[in-house]
């Protein structure tokens, strides 16, 4: 008796895309069980692919179903049609024409009536081949051309949104927030600004059990398959979210594409030849922040003891030259240096604080708009805003929580009074204590949320006393757009430092 190894699969150009339903995995399998079973045939194994091209030849149980035929353990492959086994005209003429006449394996499909036994049947083998390859390309060239313009219509066509967004489930091209994953992000962007490397925010979120965007997807239960998964933080992933336009709320697309139809590598694109729409949906991030952080990005900074960028960074330049000043440190002591004036054009770190510390203090007493600063530096509704939502998670997920051990003592209440045996209960506990774990990572990583917020509102409100005693990144981010040190005049022995305001009050 014959082995046959039944072959199954379906891709995104089948029919089953356009709501039909005889292209289905479920149909072939029973058209060709019953097909085998008749043809009086023994089933070796049934192997699927679902959801994979026919011009992929890396499909995984194809690639298993390719590996035991050559080791000898069946003697037919059998397929619906012959496109379902390839697309791909060279992979049929390296198998079908070669590879099965050597390992003595018969190709049979049931709708188009291949058989590599009858010799007269190559030609229509090649012809079906070159059809099939020709519709593939056609096929590939509509849904590009389609693409196209829902790209330049502002519409999002990735199989994944990006993280901390969601697609609308009214309309799969339209983003919309995912109120979690834009914490996240929102955190990311704040703990940039106050200072910290790509590197350190990486550290900092795996400490806190931040699941990565790749996680988060899979978590969310989306069908994420790619094959580098990443399970940590890492600097680039970091960057690459600082970097996304899509967070001020403009699709950009179009960034890589694949080299033809036939080949799954993508080459990148180069940035003047991205999609971009501007103001397609809501924004996580406001754009002055944003173009704050592609600043400080475009910059490269020094890294300090505390794994955080100087507080002055890419704000200081020389008044000579127009170069930016570098922190250096000599005998225990700050500096900000030109490296092209030499020692001409430097300043001590501690004596530019106490100057822009005075300077600010000077115009709070004498002329600033307190009211207006009071509001671009607290942002007070978003600030009472964005706490009132954390606070609210809070609340549900404690809520969560005293359900499950209310859950757990009736868990232990039923195994004393014998109503579920030993078996049962350690199942159902399993269940609850994985869920109840889950709750407490939720409910940890929002408790340092909110005390980061109170934190950080706490340490704004220090503007508004009658006097400024220290510097942070978010004020001398927020009131400052640069700083020009100039050479120290050799007779009057002074040096001119000019200050330009971010803030239009000062």
């Amino acid at each position: 008796m014959d082995r046959v190894a039944i072959y199954c699969r379906l891709s995104d150009e089948d029919d089953r895309k356009l709501g039909l339903f005889s292209e289905s995995i479920e149909n072939q399998k029973k058209l060709l069980i019953k097909y085998a079973t008749e043809k009086n045939w023994s089933i070796y194994k049934i192997y699927i692919d679902d959801d994979y091209s026919g011009l992929n030849d890396h499909r995984p149980n194809f690639i298993r179903m390719i590996q035991e035929g050559k080791d000898g353990n069946f003697d037919i492959i059998l397929c619906k049609h012959q496109s379902r086994f390839s697309r791909n005209i060279e992979t049929i003429e390296k198998y079908l024409h070669n590879k099965f006449i050597q390992w003595n394996i018969r190709f049979v499909s049931v709708t188009d009536n291949v058989d590599t036994r009858d010799k007269k049947n190559k030609k229509t083998r090649q012809i079906n081949s070159l059809m099939n390859e020709w519709y593939s390309q056609d096929i590939s060239e509509a849904i590009k051309a389609t693409l196209q313009v829902k790209q330049r219509d502002g519409k999002f066509i990735g199989a994944f949104a990006p993280f901390g967004y969601k697609k609308d489930m009214n309309d799969k091209n339209k983003l919309i927030i995912d109120g979690e994953a834009a914490q996240i992000v929102k955190n990311i962007f704040n703990l940039y600004m106050e200072g910290n490397s790509t590197n350190g925010i990486a550290k900092i979120l795996n400490k806190k059990n931040i699941l990565t965007p790749s996680r988060y997807k899979i978590k969310c239960g989306y069908n994420y398959r790619k094959s580098s998964q990443i399970s940590k933080w890492n600097k680039t992933t970091v960057k690459r979210i600082l970097r996304n336009e899509v967070y001020i709320g403009n699709m950009v697309q179009g960034k890589r594409k694949k080299i033809n139809y036939k080949n799954t590598k993508v080459i990148n694109i180069p940035k003047e030849n991205w999609v971009v729409v501007k103001n397609v949906h809501e924004s996580i991030i406001d754009k002055k922040h944003f173009q704050l952080v592609q600043k400080k990005l475009d910059n490269k900074s020094r890294i300090t003891k505390n794994g955080k960028s100087h507080i002055l960074f890419s704000k200081v330049i020389c008044g000579e030259c127009g170069g930016k000043l570098t922190y250096v440190k000599v005998a225990e002591k700050e500096y900000l240096r030109c490296l092209t004036e030499r020692k001409s054009t430097s300043i001590r770190v501690d004596m530019l604080k106490k100057i822009i510390i005075d300077r600010i203090n000077f115009h709070l007493r004498e002329k600033i708009d307190k009211d207006k600063l009071f509001y671009i530096l607290n942002n007070n509704d978003k600030v009472k805003s964005e706490l009132r939502v954390l606070e609210k998670k809070y609340n549900n997920f404690i809520c969560q929580l005293n359900k499950i051990n209310i859950n757990l003592k009736r868990l232990y209440m039923d195994k004393v009074e014998e109503k579920i045996d030993e078996m049962e209960f350690h199942i159902i506990k399993e269940e609850i204590m994985a869920d109840r774990k889950n709750l407490l990572a939720h409910v940890k990583n929002i408790q340092w949320e909110i005390k980061k917020n109170k934190c950080e509102k706490k340490n704004h409100n220090i503007i508004f006393n009658e006097e400024i005693k220290m510097l942070d990144h978010f004020i001398i981010n927020e009131l400052i757009d640069y700083i020009k040190i100039y050479k120290i005049d050799k007779e009057n022995k002074k040096q001119v430092i000019e200050i330009k305001w971010e803030f239009k009050g000062l």
